[in-house]
């Protein structure tokens, strides 16, 4: 059963506190700077190469730091006593592109300016960044009121999409059960 299925405000609640018990101490402050450390050198270990293989101390400390940045983020957003969603590339591309839509822009590479509606209709064909979405209240109260935290930021196709095509279902064969099926030629 998913967290929140039976008692959101219960499950919600328990998550924000065990999130700050673990999170909090010294203990694990450096089980933290650890797992920032480790996932810093991973990351470097498989990636450094088609980045920059002559990355310098300075550059992978500052990296470290979007590490931590990033960590104490998520650490702060698990603490809430919200539901917290995001949609990326698989739940939107099934969706066309709006302007007025109110939880997704276009990215500024896309060059579009505002209020224009040439896109409309499109499809989407990347996600800059995710549509992060909150359920509920500070109080753990009232999940189905939905408020966006940030917009997705996509990339919209230059083609329409390609209009549905009619299936064409073929006709089943009636077995003659009078007659033996038909042998395959050896």
């Amino acid at each position: 059963m998913p967290l929140g299925h039976g008692n959101p405000s219960a499950a919600y609640a328990w998550r924000a506190t065990t999130v700050g018990v673990l999170s909090s101490g010294e203990e694990a402050k450096k089980a933290l700077n650890d797992v920032y450390n480790e996932t810093t050198t991973e990351f470097l270990r498989k990636y450094a190469c088609l980045i920059n293989p002559g990355i310098t101390v300075d550059e992978q400390q500052q990296l470290r730091d979007v590490v931590v940045d990033f960590g104490e983020f998520a650490l702060q957003l698990w603490s809430q006593k919200y539901d917290v969603k995001y949609q990326t590339l698989k739940q939107l591309e099934c969706r066309s592109f709006s302007v007025t839509a109110e939880d997704m822009e276009a990215a500024r590479a896309v060059r579009l300016d505002e209020n224009d509606t040439a896109l409309d209709g499109r499809p989407i064909q990347a996600v800059v960044q995710p549509l992060i979405e909150g359920y509920g209240t500070p109080e753990g109260k009232e999940y189905d009121k939905r408020k966006i935290w940030s917009r997705a930021v996509v990339w919209i196709s230059n083609k329409n999409r390609p209009e549905p095509q009619p299936v064409i279902r073929r006709k089943s064969l009636k077995v003659n059960e009078d007659r033996p099926p038909p042998v395959p030629p050896k």
